[in-house]
């Protein structure tokens, strides 16, 4: 009988014990409850950029043939306004969007085909002129053929062909050196 007496005991002890602590318990974690807040502020959605009368519009071709890549950029037309990125993707279909900031809308496109980046330099009027490959007049500049080095002012009545938009310029920078 004494065995089952010490039984009792041990077993009502863990029964006192087990309420003390979850009521011990109740009360620490019910107190670290009140003070934090119960409703939990959501994030501000990050602003969606939309394009507007004040954007300005980059139109960027990559040419696959000759490896070109051309630029132009204009104030963005009305159609645009208002638009955000898949809206931009919507109205201009073949572009894709890189960037859409408060002020600029930068678009690409892949043109299968060479660009028309290839020139030739020659003379116009007694001055150095860049062609187009097909022979219309794109610039004339300031520079008179006759005050070249007579080797370059051979070259450039023969006419000298290049091809992309940054070999013209350096070239044309060699040339009035």
């Amino acid at each position: 009988m004494k065995s089952f007496f010490m039984r009792l005991a041990a077993v009502t002890a863990g029964i006192v014990m087990i309420i003390a602590g979850s009521a011990i318990g109740y009360r620490f974690f019910d107190g670290i409850s009140k003070g934090a807040p119960r409703v939990y502020a959501t994030p501000a959605p990050a602003q969606i950029q939309r394009v507007d009368e004040n954007t300005t519009v980059k139109y960027i071709y990559n040419y696959t043939d000759d490896g070109e890549q051309t630029f132009y950029e204009e104030p963005a037309p009305s159609y645009l306004y208002g638009l955000d990125t898949d809206g931009v993707k919507r109205a201009l279909r073949g572009y894709e969007v890189c960037e859409l900031s408060e002020d600029m809308l930068v678009v690409q496109k892949n043109i299968q085909g060479r660009s028309n980046a290839h020139y030739s330099i020659g003379e116009k009027d007694g001055y150095v002129a860049v062609f187009f490959e097909n022979g219309i007049l794109k610039e004339k500049t300031a520079t008179p053929v006759d005050s070249l080095d007579p080797s370059v002012k051979a070259e450039v009545v023969r006419g000298i062909k290049v091809d992309g938009s940054e070999k013209l310029a350096a070239y044309l920078e060699e040339i009035e050196s």
